[in-house]
């Protein structure tokens, strides 16, 4: 027998053992190929996941910063001394408005104390030319115009709306939220609470103590922005060129005990910023995972965008990861022996992150005190609600109504009887409105109902039974309350969006209050 029929011989007595072989490895090669596929994938969910979380993280704390700016604007800034002073600032000459400056850093210096102690950076007047009037942080420092530099504050001039945003300042940065100042019809100006990135670290570091934070902002966007005397309040960020660090940011951040990892003093974010400098230079957000003397770190970088849509910042937010080596190399070969116990750990972490997700969400759109919705989601839907209107000419309207004495039921009572009554009202308009009707808090003791498919009269009634439920509610003591009503539906195809049904429902409810209160204004 020759060599070739020797072969086939061979083949033929061990092919059950050749095609086993065969199998296995066939086998063995899918069970690889699958298992690099689902690691890379998971690897991706993973780092999604984080960095939505983050993401939401800083969009909580906005939020409730957000929500503490309003009430410092309804109660400390719109009364009537302080508008009044206003008023007499855009009517007078140089000297008047010199007067009234003294005058107003007077009648609010304890208010601005108190927004320093609860991490507010600034209190800032400006005239509706957008000319700054008072910085409560340099009184000294008036007079420079800021639309150039100050989106925020040229478009809640212009525009006589409020906005909000990170901005880049003469003298410091932060998040802006920015108030238009008017009286009757008589624009007065803008005034702007901000609080600084820092503030907002100091909160997250409070709530989520595994992830240190560092801040760090585009060089040129300081340079182009900031006073020359304030330039000194930034240094270079060693380990992030052509960023600076904010040096109040960065001395609270040590202070506090906010900056622990030895990353942040090592080479390894130099690294890996270098490594991923093309991503940076884009302003993508992003996060990776990294890892020094066998500790393995997540590190998440968010974009910051100013008012405009700019990226001009990032959020860095570095925490320890245990157990992470199931995202390394070597642990990729483990999982061949661990698959599934890996498959029940993703399934658990999927469940967690959904479940946190769906409470961040709903943090997100509901009032926590009285647990109806909250202001952003009210704009959502009233959004929604001119867009059907315009599309199919569906009618809607809204009622806005304001506690009567509010502030005399928190300084007779004490202020947990003052919540007690805002958590009542939103029970009595739940229970008071149809099913399909939407109600908001929509800041301090004011409400906001949406209406859908309801005409001007039909909201009126429905305002009125309103009222009657408030006035016959046992709030406390057999203590009264009452609150006035506006009334206002949307205009024929929807013009002026929904800020004109909700500035009409506000200017019929200031007439309630002048009427008398314990009324309804169409």
């Amino acid at each position: 027998m020759n060599s070739n029929g020797k072969f086939r011989s061979l083949i033929m007595r061990y092919r059950k053992w050749l095609l086993l072989i065969l199998v296995a490895i066939l086998l063995w090669t899918s069970i690889v190929l699958f298992l690099t596929e689902d690691y890379r994938q998971k690897r991706a969910s993973y780092l999604n996941a984080e960095l939505e979380s983050f993401e939401s993280k800083v969009y909580t704390t906005l939020r409730m910063y957000e929500t503490f700016s309003e009430y410092v604007f309804r109660t400390a800034v719109s009364r009537d001394e302080v508008m009044t002073l206003l008023e007499r600032a855009v009517r007078g000459d140089d000297r008047d408005r010199d007067n009234v400056r003294q005058e107003l850093y007077r009648l609010l210096q304890d208010d601005y104390a108190l927004m320093t102690e609860y991490d507010f950076r600034q209190l800032h007047f400006h005239r509706p030319n957008g000319d700054s009037f008072l910085r409560f942080h340099a009184p000294e420092q008036y007079g420079d115009n800021l639309f150039s530099v100050r989106e925020t504050v040229r478009l809640a001039n212009e525009e006589k709306r409020y906005v909000f945003g990170f901005e880049e300042g003469r003298i410091f940065n932060g998040y802006r939220f920015v108030y238009p100042l008017i009286r009757g019809e008589e624009h007065l100006g803008t005034v702007e609470v901000s609080v600084s990135l820092g503030s907002l670290m100091t909160v997250m570091g409070g709530l989520y103590p595994e992830v240190d934070l560092t801040f760090v902002i585009d060089e040129g966007v300081v340079r182009s922005t900031v006073f020359d005397d304030n330039q000194d309040n930034y240094a270079p960020a060693p380990f992030f060129p052509g960023f600076l660090l904010d040096l109040a940011i960065e001395e609270d951040r040590h202070l506090s005990g906010g900056c622990r990892l030895s990353v942040l003093d090592s080479g390894l974010i130099r690294n890996t910023v270098a490594e991923h400098r093309g991503r940076i230079d884009d302003w993508e957000s992003f996060n990776t995972i990294v890892e020094e003397e066998q500790q393995q770190y997540l590190m998440n970088f968010l974009a910051i965008e100013n008012i405009s849509g700019q990226p001009v910042a990032y959020l860095v937010g570095i925490n320890e990861i245990d157990g992470a080596n199931i995202f390394t190399e070597g642990g990729l070969f483990r999982d061949l022996v661990l698959v599934t116990l890996l498959v029940l750990m993703l399934v658990v972490s999927t469940l967690i992150y959904d479940v946190k997700q769906k409470q961040l969400k709903r943090m997100a759109t509901t009032d926590k005190l009285t647990g109806l919705y909250n202001r952003h989601r009210m704009v959502d839907l009233l959004e929604r609600e001119v867009e059907r209107h315009q599309r199919y000419g569906s009618p809607a309207s809204v009622i806005m109504l304001d506690l009567d004495h509010f502030k005399d039921v928190n300084d007779r009572f004490g202020h947990s009887t003052g919540d007690r009554v805002l958590k009542e009202t939103g029970l009595v308009l739940r229970e008071t409105v149809r099913r399909q009707d939407a109600v908001a808090r929509w800041g301090g003791e004011e409400f906001l109902i949406l209406l859908p498919e309801t005409g001007l009269q039909e909201a009126g009634a429905v305002a009125n039974r309103l009222r009657q439920a408030m006035e016959e509610h046992p709030f406390f003591d057999e203590t009264p309350v009452t609150a006035s009503f506006g009334v206002a539906t949307i205009a024929d195809g929807g013009e002026g969006g929904w800020e004109a049904m909700v500035h009409k429902s506000d200017e019929n409810l200031y007439r309630s209050k002048q009427n008398g209160r314990n009324q309804v204004t169409l």
